[in-house]
């Protein structure tokens, strides 16, 4: 009789592991991440995006999340829309090397999340991003001009809040200016070290009459200065800079503050040489 019980709490046990085995190897509910395939011409996966299981959403036991370079073999390249929002006990996430886009709203409202590293990979960051990341007060940007980043992405956030990360009216992260508000100075000065303003960054600020440009700089967004116009001068430290129009023909900008300021009013992309 005891010989049977014996048997009968093994085959249980092992019963409960091969489900346990079964549950890991898809994903169960340890994991609250879940893939979808992004599909090439010839409908074949060629990469994954990544979003948050909503059904996990209440779970106060995932606090920190890793997300894998690749899934299935395939490259995971996007976070699409709102794919984190309102995964309010998550402190921490990891992003992958892989990664190319991070779409709007994705951690919005992800009250508990304290830091993002955005890799080097990351081209674009979009609208309301982590909106309402109340903790939110570390963020690291990498120092490329190939980033883009919505000028409403870091809104009601800590890092957004702090006086530290303002200037002019202006909001900078790291080396990028991201944003403005109603307290852009009539006379702008970007912070020496700066080397991209976001586009839209200035979009509508109808005071301001100049802004001077660091040597450091090396892109303006579009529109980064668009319907300002009040703006009448424009002073690069350095550098030869340009844009291109529709015709893929280069222009560069000239010299003269008033004239350089009718351009950046224009709403070109800039660069420097």
């Amino acid at each position: 009789m005891k010989l049977k019980k014996i048997v009968s709490l093994l085959l249980t046990a092992a019963v409960s592991l091969g489900v346990m085995a079964v549950f890991a190897a898809c994903g169960g509910p340890k994991d609250p991440l879940q893939f979808d395939g992004i599909r090439g011409n010839d409908n074949s996966i060629v990469a994954y995006y990544v979003y948050f299981d909503k059904s996990r959403l209440d779970d106060s036991s995932i606090t920190e999340i890793e997300i894998p370079a690749e899934d299935a073999g395939k490259p995971v390249t996007e976070i699409p829309d709102q794919a984190f929002q309102g995964a309010k006990y998550l402190e921490k996430i990891t992003l992958p090397a892989s990664l190319q886009k991070i779409g709007e709203g994705a951690f919005n409202g992800c009250t508990a999340l304290k830091s993002i590293a955005i890799p080097e990979s990351v081209t674009s960051v979009g609208m309301a991003c982590f909106e309402g990341c109340t903790a939110l007060a570390t963020v690291t940007l990498p120092n490329t001009t190939t980033l883009f980043v919505d000028s409403t992405a870091f809104d009601g956030t800590a890092v957004y809040s702090a006086a530290e990360n303002w200037s002019d009216g202006a909001f900078y992260i790291g080396k990028h200016l991201i944003a403005s508000n109603s307290d852009a100075k009539k006379a702008v000065a970007v912070r020496e070290g700066t080397i991209q303003i976001m586009s839209a960054a200035f979009y509508g600020k109808s005071e301001i009459t100049s802004v001077s440009f660091p040597s450091s700089l090396k892109k303006i967004g579009g529109n980064a200065f668009g319907k300002c116009p009040a703006l009448k001068s424009a002073t690069f430290a350095s550098g030869k800079w340009y844009y291109v129009d529709g015709e893929k023909v280069k222009h560069y900008v000239p010299s003269d503050p008033e004239e350089a300021a009718a351009v950046v009013r224009e709403g070109y992309t800039l660069l420097c040489e």
